[in-house]
């Protein structure tokens, strides 16, 4: 017995006895179309016609879902291993980027300790050098100017009064 691949009916190519006979029937209007259809022994196929311009036939193409869609599931299985790999890659760049901000938080941390311990060591040489230097200066018992700092200031006015002409006693 033999089984109906496909036939000319009502000016287009109809396959076999599945429900593209009736879908193409109501069809012959249009010039092209796309349609699914459920194939008894493929499952879903899509299906695309086309009258062919002065003939009397559609030319009709069908292909099965799984083909069909083969290509697009490559490219999203592909799409995602790309995402999922770009994702852990920036992921990655985070938590790298956190690190780096918490070891220079770290040492912006150290270093503002260090500069205040500075400071503060500044401050004590400068009083140590200001009582040295008042020491070096001044007899202790009466606080006046010694002879090294009383001459040194007697030089330093009468060259200034030759300068300026000034008189002093």
């Amino acid at each position: 017995q033999e089984k109906e691949v496909a036939r000319f009916e009502i000016g287009g190519l109809v396959l076999g006895t599945s429900p593209v006979k009736n879908m193409l029937a109501g069809s012959t209007i249009k010039n092209s179309g796309f349609g699914i259809y459920n194939h008894p022994d493929f499952g879903n196929c899509y299906l695309t016609y086309q009258h062919v311009h002065d003939y009397p036939f559609i030319i009709t193409v069908s292909i099965g879902e799984n083909e069909f869609l083969s290509d697009f599931n490559q490219y999203k299985n592909r799409l995602f291993w790309i995402l999922v790999i770009l994702t852990s890659l920036g992921l990655s760049g985070i938590v790298l980027l956190f690190k780096v901000i918490s070891r220079n938080q770290k040492t912006m941390d150290a270093l503002t300790i260090a500069n205040q311990k500075n400071q503060e060591l500044i401050q004590k040489l400068e009083k140590e050098h200001k009582a040295s230097t008042q020491a070096a200066s001044y007899d202790p018992l009466t606080n006046l100017y010694n002879r090294t700092l009383f001459i040194s200031l007697a030089e330093k006015n009468l060259l200034q009064a030759k300068r300026n002409t000034f008189c002093y006693a």
